[in-house]
C-alpha cells in the first residue's frame, strides 16, 4: 500500500512510519517547509499540498497528523481544504485524520464514538477550537468517494513527550500543582504505541464508507488530581496537587470575561471554557476496542514517567526516613580519646542508651577530665563490642594492628585515611571480616541530608546532571590542632574541613571519579587559601570552591537533577526544594527554614545538648543496630571518593 503520511515528525507519529515500512507499505513522509524532496521525505507549504510538484503519485490512503497550533482557524482550514483537493485529485480513497477527543462537547456525562461534537469552536481551548474547526470542515467538504477515519485520542503519552501536565495544570510558586478545572473529572489517556497500532489496524482493513468516528482512551483513565500525583510521583513536578472548588472557577473565569470585555480584548466565550473545563466526564471506547480488535488498557504511570527522556532512577546511599535505636552493646573501646570523643561520640552514644564500660587508650595515658582513665595503646584489645579509632587523621592506620584480632564493629574518624596505600590497607582489611568496618562520615545521615533523600525517593528526580559545592571556612591558624594548623603538611582544606562536603557532593556515585581540573592559591602564611577545579563521575560532574582564612563558616551543595534541584546548606543545617520557577515565595521559604535551624541550634547550645543525631545513627550502624546504615559509611563504599580525594590532594599539595 502506498500512503502519504503527513506530519511523520509531530510527537504523536513517531515511530509510525517504520512501522507501516516494516510492514511492507510504503509510506511516503510530508512536513512543512521549503519545497523538495529527499528520498521519500517531501516538504513544502501545507496550503499548497495538492500542488507540490513531489507528490504527482496516487496513494492507496493518506494519513494528517498536522495541525497548524501557531495560526489561526483559517489557516487550518486552508490546510484542509488543500489536503481534501490532493485526494480528490489522486483518487485517494481513505484519509485517516487524527483529531482529537477534546471536539466533544463538554456536557455530555459519557463520552461514546457518536457522542455530539462541539459545533462553536470558541467554547474550547486553543487547540481544542483548532481540531474542532479542522474536524468540522473536512466532514462539511468531504468528496463523497473518500472514506474519512476520524481518530479521536485522549492525551497521548509516549517517549519525548515536551511537557507532561500542559492543559491540565500549572506550577504554583511553592512547588505544588494546580488542577485546571475539576480534580475528579477524568483525564483521558492513550499510549501512542495504541494510537500507532489503531492507525495501522485500520489500513489493513476495509474502510468504513463515510465518516467513521473512532475513541482512542484507556477505559479506566484517571481523574485530574490522580494523573497530576503521578506527575509529582512519578517526574517531580510537584509535591502534591491543590485542586479549587467549581464555583472559584467559575467566578475566576466571570471576572477574566468582564476584564477583557473592559480592556477591549474582546473576551468571549472565556466563561464557557472555563465552566465547559469543570465538568465531569468518562469515556468508554469499548466500541473503537471492538471494531480495532485492540485494548486501550495500558500502566499508563510507568509510560508516564518514561515520557521524559533520561529519567534514570539515582541510587540512594540509604533510605531514609531514620529512627534512634537502642544499643544493648556492653563494651565500647576508644583508640584515641581527644575533643571529638567528648563533643560527639560520649553524647551519641548516650542517646543510644549506651550503659556499658568504656574502654579509652591514648598516646599521653591520664585520668581525663570526665573521670574516664585512659591508658596507653596495649599490644591486643581487649574484647568489645565496638573499637572507635578517633586518633588524629594521619595516625588511623597504625591501629590496624591492633584490631586484627578484633571481631566486632569499627568506627573510624574522618578522614579514613591519608593516602592511596594506606586506603587499600582499610579496604583489604574491611573485606577479610564479617563485622562492619564503617568510616564516620556522619553528614550523610545529617537530618537535611534525609530530608533531601527521602525527598528524592518521594518524587523521581531523573538523572543529576551536576552538583556545585562552595566552602568556605575560617582560617585554620586558630584551629585548636596543632596539626591541622600545618595546612599544606595535613592537607587540612581538603582532607579534613571540606572533606564531609566533597563527600555529599559525590555519594550518588561509588566509583569511576577523576580530577577534570584543578588550581590552588597560598595565603600569605603558606596555607591553602583556595582550591576549585571539577570531578567528573560515570553519571555527573561536581564542580567546587574551597576557601579558608576569610573569617566565616559557610557551605552549600546545589544538586541540579533533571526535574527538579535541591539545595542542602550547613551553618546551620538546611534543605531548600525547588520544583517552581525562582520566586520570592521560595525564597521566604529558604530564609525562614534558616531561621528555624539557626535558632535550633542556638536553643541547643543555652541547653547543653546536642540534637544532631547524624553521630548517634553512624554509631547504631556500627553497632549492629542500624544495619540498613551500614552500606552508606562501608569503607568500601568511600574507594572511589577517596581516591579522587588523593588525586586532587596530588594535584594540590604534590605528591
Amino acid at each position: 500500500m502506498r500512503t502519504l503520511l503527513c506530519g511523520h515528525r509531530s510527537f504523536a507519529a513517531r515511530g509510525l512510519a517504520e512501522a507501516l515500512e516494516g510492514a511492507g507499505h510504503q509510506v511516503v513522509r510530508f512536513s512543512r517547509g521549503e519545497v523538495g524532496r529527499a528520498q521519500r521525505s517531501v516538504s513544502g507549504p501545507v496550503d499548497l499540498l495538492d500542488v507540490n510538484p513531489h507528490l504527482r503519485e496516487p496513494f492507496d490512503a493518506v494519513i494528517n497528523y498536522i495541525v497548524l497550533k501557531d495560526e489561526p482557524a483559517e489557516s487550518n482550514a486552508r490546510y484542509a481544504a488543500a489536503l481534501l483537493r490532493l485526494c480528490a485529485e489522486r483518487a485517494v480513497p481513505h484519509l485517516v485524520h487524527v483529531s482529537s477527543i477534546s471536539v466533544y462537547r463538554r456536557d455530555v456525562a459519557v463520552v461514546r464514538e457518536d457522542s455530539p461534537v462541539e459545533a462553536d469552536p470558541s467554547r474550547k481551548g486553543a487547540y481544542g477550537a483548532l481540531k474542532v474547526a479542522t474536524e468540522r470542515f473536512l466532514v462539511d467538504h468531504r468528496p463523497g468517494s473518500l472514506a474519512l477515519s476520524l481518530l479521536r485520542p485522549g492525551f497521548v503519552l509516549g517517549e519525548g513527550l515536551a511537557s507532561p501536565i500542559v492543559g491540565t495544570g500549572f506550577k504554583l510558586p511553592w512547588n505544588r500543582l494546580l488542577a485546571v478545572g475539576d480534580g475528579a473529572s477524568v483525564l483521558p489517556l492513550v499510549s501512542r504505541a495504541a494510537l500507532t497500532e489503531a492507525v495501522f489496524r485500520l489500513l489493513a482493513s476495509a474502510p468504513a464508507p463515510g465518516v467513521e468516528a473512532y475513541l482512542l482512551a484507556h477505559p479506566a483513565s484517571p481523574s485530574r488530581r490522580e494523573y497530576l500525583q503521578a506527575c509529582c510521583e512519578r517526574l517531580g513536578c510537584g509535591t502534591g496537587v491543590t485542586c479549587l472548588p467549581t464555583p472559584v472557577w467559575w467566578l475566576g473565569g466571570l471576572a477574566a470575561e468582564a476584564a477583557a470585555r473592559l480592556t477591549g480584548r474582546g473576551g468571549a466565550g472565556i466563561f464557557a471554557r472555563v465552566r465547559s473545563a469543570c465538568r465531569r466526564q468518562s469515556f468508554d471506547p469499548g466500541r473503537t476496542e471492538s471494531r480495532l480488535g485492540l485494548s486501550f488498557a495500558f500502566d499508563w504511570r510507568q509510560t508516564l514517567q518514561h515520557a521524559l527522556p533520561g529519567q534514570e532512577t539515582v541510587r540512594l546511599p540509604y533510605v531514609p526516613p531514620l529512627k534512634l535505636p537502642r544499643t544493648a552493646a556492653r563494651r565500647v573501646t576508644f583508640v584515641g580519646y581527644g575533643r571529638i570523643v567528648h563533643e560527639r561520640h560520649r553524647p551519641a552514644l548516650r542517646r543510644l542508651g549506651f550503659e556499658g564500660t568504656i574502654l579509652a587508650h591514648d598516646l599521653q595515658p591520664r585520668r581525663d577530665a570526665d573521670g574516664t582513665e585512659v591508658t596507653a595503646l596495649p599490644q591486643v584489645l581487649e574484647p568489645a563490642d565496638l573499637v572507635v579509632v578517633a586518633s588524629p587523621g594521619p595516625a588511623h592506620t597504625t591501629t590496624l594492628g591492633l584490631l586484627a584480632a578484633h571481631e566486632g564493629g569499627v568506627l573510624v574518624e574522618k578522614p579514613l585515611c591519608s593516602s592511596s596505600e594506606e586506603l587499600g590497607r582499610w579496604v583489604g582489611f574491611a573485606e577479610a571480616r564479617r563485622a562492619p568496618t564503617l568510616a564516620c562520615h556522619n553528614y550523610r545521615l545529617k537530618p537535611n541530608v534525609g530530608r533531601m533523600l527521602d525527598c528524592l525517593r518521594r518524587y523521581h528526580a531523573g538523572a543529576l546532571l551536576h552538583v556545585h559545592l562552595d566552602f568556605e571556612s575560617p582560617s585554620v591558624a586558630g584551629d585548636a590542632a596543632p596539626w591541622r594548623r600545618q595546612e599544606r603538611a595535613a592537607r587540612t582544606l581538603l582532607v579534613d574541613y571540606a572533606l564531609h562536603f566533597l563527600d555529599l557532593a559525590c555519594m550518588f556515585d561509588r566509583e569511576g571519579w577523576e580530577v577534570h581540573a584543578a588550581s590552588h592559591l597560598l595565603d600569605g602564611n603558606g596555607a591553602t587559601a583556595l582550591i576549585e577545579g571539577r570531578l567528573g563521575g560515570p553519571r555527573y560532574p561536581v564542580s567546587f570552591v574551597l576557601r579558608q582564612g576569610f573569617g566565616r563558616r559557610a557551605a552549600c551543595l546545589d544538586f541540579t537533577f533533571q526535574n527538579y534541584s535541591v539545595r542542602l546548606g550547613f551553618f546551620p543545617d538546611t534543605f531548600s526544594l525547588r520544583m517552581a520557577d525562582d520566586n520570592p515565595i521560595l525564597q521566604l521559604r529558604e530564609a525562614v527554614a534558616s531561621l528555624r535551624a539557626t535558632a535550633a541550634k542556638g536553643l541547643d547550645r543555652l541547653r547543653g545538648r546536642e540534637s544532631d543525631p547524624s553521630h548517634a545513627l553512624a554509631f547504631a550502624a556500627a553497632l549492629g543496630e542500624a544495619p540498613a546504615l551500614q552500606g552508606a559509611l562501608d569503607v568500601r563504599e568511600l574507594r572511589g571518593f577517596y581516591q579522587a580525594l588523593f588525586r586532587l590532594g596530588e594535584r594540590v599539595y604534590g605528591a
